[in-house]
C-alpha cells in the first residue's frame, strides 16, 4: 500500500489532507487486520493491569491524605497545646538522651583503643617465647584453692586412718607417708597431663 505525501508541511494541513484522501481509514483498517486474538487479549490484560494499578495509586494517596490529616490533629493549628508540649518535650529528653549514648559509646571507644595500645605495649615487652623450664603451680587462684582443699583432704584421710588405727604413731607415719606417695604421683601424672 503506497501513502500520497501531502504537498504541506503543517501537520493541520497533513491531517486534514490524509482525510480527505481516506488514508487514515485505510491504516485503521490495515491495523484492524492485521491484529489477532492474541494480541487483543494481551491489550486487555495490560489495560485490567493499569486500571489495577491505578486503583492502588488511589488507594495509596488516600491512606497519604488521611495520614496528612491525623498529622493535623497532632501538630497542625487544631492540635492540642499540652499534646504538642508533652510530644516537644520528649523529642528533647530523647535527643539528649541520644546524645548521651553517642558520648558514652565515644569514650567507651577509647577506653577500649587505649587499652589495646596497653596490651600491645605489654606483650612487645614479654620476650618472645616463655620459659617453660619451671612449672608454675599457684599462677591462678583456682589451683590456690585448689591445692588448699587437696591439702586438706589429705590431712582429712590421713585422720581418718589414723583415728582407724587407735592413734599409733606408726599409723600417723604410714598415713603421712601414703598421702604423700599419692602426692608425688598425682604430681608426676599431673606434669606428663598438662
Amino acid at each position: 500500500m503506497s501513502f500520497a505525501t501531502p504537498p504541506v508541511s503543517n501537520p493541520a494541513d497533513t491531517a486534514s489532507f490524509n482525510k480527505s484522501t481516506g488514508q487514515i481509514d485505510k491504516v485503521y483498517t490495515m491495523l484492524k487486520e492485521s491484529r489477532d486474538t492474541t494480541e487483543l487479549d494481551r491489550a486487555n490484560t495490560l489495560l485490567d493491569s493499569i486500571d489495577k494499578i491505578q486503583e492502588v495509586f488511589q488507594h495509596e494517596v488516600a491512606q497519604y491524605n488521611d495520614q496528612m490529616l491525623l498529622g493535623d490533629q497532632f501538630f497542625g493549628t487544631s492540635a492540642d497545646p499540652t499534646l504538642l508540649n508533652d510530644v516537644r518535650h520528649r523529642n528533647k529528653s530523647l535527643t539528649k538522651q541520644k546524645n548521651d549514648l553517642e558520648l558514652d559509646m565515644k569514650n567507651s571507644r577509647a577506653r577500649a583503643e587505649q587499652l589495646d595500645r596497653d596490651f600491645l605495649d605489654e606483650r612487645e615487652a614479654l620476650p618472645e617465647t616463655l620459659t617453660s623450664s619451671i612449672i608454675h603451680v599457684l599462677d591462678d587462684y583456682t589451683l590456690v584453692v585448689l591445692m588448699i582443699s587437696y591439702v586438706f583432704m589429705m590431712l582429712s584421710c590421713i585422720f581418718v586412718y589414723t583415728a582407724y588405727n587407735l592413734y599409733s604413731i606408726s599409723s600417723i607415719l604410714t598415713g603421712v607417708g601414703a598421702a604423700f606417695f599419692i602426692s608425688i604421683l598425682l604430681f608426676i601424672i599431673a606434669s606428663i597431663i598438662l
